[in-house]
């Protein structure tokens, strides 16, 4: 089954539907889009459909149950050409170094990058789309200006952890994790997603680096949703630090949330 029999068979039923491709973090995702009189149709992905159904109808019918679900988003397509909507809304990720054509840069860290987005909705309904030099035009924003915001509200959202109080946490008993003995910490935003570009803040890098007493941290990529930030300590190395990300990496991180497979040393 490919998902063009699937589409064919919407098609079938009466759905104007599509075959669209997503980019996330640099892995292609293939999938459906159903269109109808909104502006914003959602993709929906068709690989574990595919992997999950027995039949064509059995698709078309999870596509379906799928759209209805997500169809009626709060995001209204004319505050994409809203000044003010964008500048309010709008925030950083970061990816793996691309080259997607949006609104972005390199970050201090090799191989990934941060870009624009605009992010909103509700815990459990929440959407974000990134941010082109076209959607910046249209809404008569200069880059230099959506920077500034953007930078601005990942500061205000920005949230910072010990790793021990999180799974304290979530067991409600005593609990330590550390790597030679030091503590490692959490660094991500109130929403827990995409949450990894809260190490462009400074503010709470600096602030954390004189809480402990030293002046260089090291960095591990967790995932695009969060950081974790070790105290600079002689007894870790960046090799065994990097063989560490990497390790999780291939194990536990889904390959579209992944940033490199290596650790940092930063001086604040």
């Amino acid at each position: 089954m490919k998902r063009e029999d699937i589409v064919t068979e919407l098609n079938k039923r009466g759905y104007d539907a599509i075959t669209r491709d997503n980019t996330k973090n640099g892995v292609i995702f293939e999938g459906i889009i159903i269109k109808d009189d909104s502006c914003i149709s959602p993709i929906i992905y068709t690989d574990s459909i595919i992997r999950n159904v027995s039949s064509i109808t059995e698709a078309a019918d999870k596509v379906i149950e799928i759209y209805e679900a997500h169809k009626d988003t709060d995001l209204d397509s004319s505050q994409l050409q809203d000044h003010d909507w964008i500048l309010d809304h709008i925030t950083i990720c970061v990816q793996r170094t691309s080259n997607e054509p949006l609104i972005k840069k390199p970050t201090e860290f090799e191989g990934i990058e941060q870009y624009l987005v605009a992010a909103a909705g509700s815990d459990d309904n929440r959407y974000s789309m990134k941010i082109t030099p076209a959607l910046l035009s249209n809404a008569g924003i200069e880059e230099d200006e959506a920077w500034e915001k953007a930078l601005k509200h990942l500061c205000m959202d920005t949230v910072l952890t010990s790793m021990d109080d999180i799974i304290n946490g979530m067991l409600d008993m005593p609990f330590g994790i550390s790597v030679s003995g030091n503590e490692i910490y959490v660094l991500t935003n109130t929403q827990k997603s995409k949450g990894a570009s809260a190490i462009l803040n400074r503010k709470t890098l600096s602030d954390f680096a004189a809480k402990h007493g030293v002046d260089k941290l090291f960095i591990l990529p967790s995932s695009i949703h969060e950081m974790l930030i070790l105290p600079y300590s002689d007894s870790l190395d960046i090799e065994t630090l990097s063989a560490m990300v990497a390790e999780v990496n291939a194990a536990q991180v889904a390959p579209e949330e992944r940033l490199t497979d290596k650790a940092y040393l930063i001086t604040v």
